[in-house]
């Protein structure tokens, strides 16, 4: 099964555009919305790509084709960009904020969500089963995504 959105143009160190839409939507949304978002990868998935915060296709590095989002369950994410042609995959998290960790996105959506709303970290961390310090991580890259704009 495809899924296709429209291509991302994110720079992966452009997380200040990540922390807007998520503060736009914790003041626009109840929580009980936002808990559904975040139940599962496809929803967040979904919301993520809408906001152009994760890359829909890609340019197959091995025949400079067009990659399709498919689902792949052996994935993190569920979902992979995969070459109609010569089937190569990649992550959808390539070129975004979110390369360079295996943290679910759900989870990272819920940490800046969370923070937003002021949860301290110790709370946050046991609603959504991380350690502090991974939850103190993501805190200090958002904050610090903050001041650099």
């Amino acid at each position: 099964m495809e899924m296709t959105d429209p291509p991302c143009n994110m720079n992966k160190y452009k997380l200040l555009n990540c922390i807007r839409k998520v503060e736009y939507l914790s003041k626009k949304m109840k929580s009980y919305d936002f808990c559904d978002l975040a139940s599962s990868n496809e929803k967040t998935i979904k919301y993520l790509s809408k906001k152009g915060l994760l890359c829909a296709s890609a340019t197959c590095t091995g025949c400079n084709r067009s990659m399709r989002r498919q689902i792949f369950l052996a994935s993190p994410d569920g979902v992979v960009n995969r070459c109609p042609k010569c089937k190569k995959r990649s992550t959808i998290r390539k070129g975004t904020i979110f390369e360079d960790t295996n943290i679910a996105l759900r989870d990272i959506l819920s940490i800046v969500f969370f923070m937003l709303l002021e949860v301290n970290q110790k709370n946050v961390s046991s609603a959504i089963s991380l350690d502090e310090q991974t939850v103190s991580a993501w805190q200090a890259k958002t904050r610090d995504q903050s001041l650099k704009e």
